[in-house]
């Protein structure tokens, strides 16, 4: 049946719109998956960068998700076909115990040498005036740090009243990056193991991972965590977040020396989620310059050491060996 001209115009502009559709988005009717797990503090620049990706892959699909970086390694030891092809922990330290115990399993499962697509290291984010009150005018100090922990109470600390208990925030050692270096660099910082039972006592339910401890930091406020420990780049990126909903930004303080942590990225072979050539295409995308300047812009150090402008300068320590971690972790689970 012959179409009249207003059906003729709607059938016209419905095709334009599809061909702008088209040419907006690539696609194919052939695109194949490409599964990838991240550590939280990656969350928000992987939506850039999945955009960015597709745009110069169109015939792959990336399909990405947030876990704990111990969480992460961990699960990647079962041997499911739905396991993410490439994964990006807080620490290349973590790929390398996974393919120790990888390599232990006799299995067809290998794990490809990883490379580093970003840097970080460990801060400590507080409310400006409980850090006032806690280090005053000067840096982050651990013997600061220490009394609050024994004291308990701001009243004791020169604080208000008020704010009631010191609260201490960092996640679990167990589960993600950050709490394992936090409690490694308390424990450096004071000389010896048994400084290990405090620490326990101060962390109630500690979270899983980076991104859902600050987002708690941040939603709640002072009233529920006074100091707590992140990495500096998710602490640059969100602290205008923090602005707006407590009136206020919180204020970094790096402890110095601190532990740098270097994201590193591998292929996971074996039954998995995607090619190991797009995983290997993905990974070599990530360190490209244009990658490298977005990592930048959400407060990661590049991964030749490039510093974004507001980062802190100081002394930065090598992330600890998985000798060191299964140590801590052996302390954390044996503490009280």
């Amino acid at each position: 049946m012959p179409f009249n001209l207003s059906q003729r115009r709607v059938l016209s502009l419905a095709i334009l719109a599809a061909s702008v559709a088209l040419a907006a988005v690539p696609w194919s009717p052939f695109r194949r998956s490409l599964s990838v797990a991240v550590g939280s503090e990656l969350e928000q620049p992987m939506r850039d960068l999945e955009t960015r990706f597709e745009q110069a892959h169109p015939d792959i699909d990336l399909v990405w998700r947030v876990q704990g970086s111990q969480d992460m390694v961990n699960q990647a030891m079962e041997t499911r076909a739905d396991r993410p092809r490439v994964l990006i922990p807080a620490s290349g330290e973590l790929l390398r115990g996974l393919a120790e115990r990888l390599s232990r399993q006799q299995t067809d499962t290998g794990l490809s040498d990883p490379e580093p697509i970003a840097r970080t290291v460990l801060v400590a984010v507080s409310w400006p005036e409980r850090a006032t009150a806690l280090f005053g005018t000067g840096p982050f100090r651990w013997a600061a740090l220490k009394k609050a922990l024994e004291q308990s109470n701001w009243k004791d600390l020169g604080g208000q009243e008020s704010w009631g208990r010191f609260n201490l925030r960092a996640t679990d050692p167990a589960r993600s990056n950050s709490g394992q270096l936090a409690m490694l660099l308390w424990l450096r910082s004071q000389g010896g193991d048994q400084a290990i039972d405090l620490w326990r006592r101060a962390l109630y339910q500690p979270p899983r991972s980076t991104d859902i401890l600050l987002r708690e930091f941040i939603a709640t406020g002072p009233n529920d965590g006074d100091v707590a420990f992140v990495y500096e780049s998710i602490a640059l990126s969100r602290i205008d977040e923090a602005r707006q909903r407590q009136g206020s930004p919180y204020t970094v303080l790096a402890p110095d020396p601190s532990y740098e942590t270097v994201l590193e990225a591998a292929v996971l072979e074996g039954k998995a989620d995607g090619r190991p050539a797009d995983g290997v295409s993905f990974i070599r995308f990530l360190r490209s310059d244009a990658q490298q300047q977005l990592l930048m812009d959400w407060g990661f150090r590049s991964f030749d050491g490039r510093r974004p402008a507001n980062a802190q300068t100081i002394q930065v320590l090598p992330s600890p060996d998985q000798t060191e971690r299964d140590r801590g972790l052996r302390l954390w689970t044996a503490a009280p």
